[in-house]
């Protein structure tokens, strides 16, 4: 909300745009915050304040990141990916009071989601997974690729799950993903 901050922030995303396009030739993804949720301590519903905050920020943002790569003419190269940690309960409640969430989906070119499966759940069962991609595009992709950016199963903080809980998750998860595109 500083102006003076503000105004350094975005200098500083201008430049590194512009030199990250010029030392990679090729198309480039930027993640302008990484688990935007978790990291921006948006979690609940008296948090819809600086959700609103930080939405204009990220908003800004891609509007300077877009610009810088136009101004070196690689506005074609530049992708810009919003990660969300998991669906919070924040998300839980709806589109209605999530309109930060859907105006940065809206700014990003990809939505990517980091997703993991717990112990509290099953832990070779990717249903955890699949619920938080399902309700991610459907209620806050607009429309944009969906990426899951992390994955994989949880222990307790720490601890590992062992190879072979982790192999047959990625083995059902990997079988569900072969059903849904067989159905379209």
């Amino acid at each position: 909300t500083d102006n003076e901050t503000r105004t350094a922030a975005k200098e500083f995303l201008r430049q590194f745009v512009i030199k990250y396009l010029n030392t990679v030739k090729g198309d480039v993804m930027l993640a302008i915050d990484y688990e935007i949720d978790f990291q921006q301590g948006i979690t609940g519903a008296n948090q819809a304040a600086k959700a609103e905050r930080f939405a204009e920020w990220y908003v800004e943002a891609c509007e300077t990141a877009r610009a810088a790569a136009a101004s070196i003419d690689a506005a074609d190269r530049l992708k810009i990916i919003c990660i969300y940690n998991n669906i919070t309960n924040l998300h839980l409640m709806g589109k209605e009071y999530n309109a930060w969430a859907l105006k940065v989906s809206g700014a990003s070119d990809i939505v990517g989601i980091d997703t993991y499966q717990s112990y509290e759940n099953d832990p070779a069962s990717p249903n955890y997974t699949l619920q938080n991609i399902r309700y991610l595009i459907n209620n806050f992709s607009c429309g944009k690729p969906v990426y899951v950016v992390e994955n994989g199963v949880d222990g307790e903080w720490g601890d590992s799950a062992s190879l072979e809980t982790q192999a047959l998750y990625w083995k059902n998860l990997f079988r569900e993903f072969s059903f849904a595109l067989e159905k379209g």
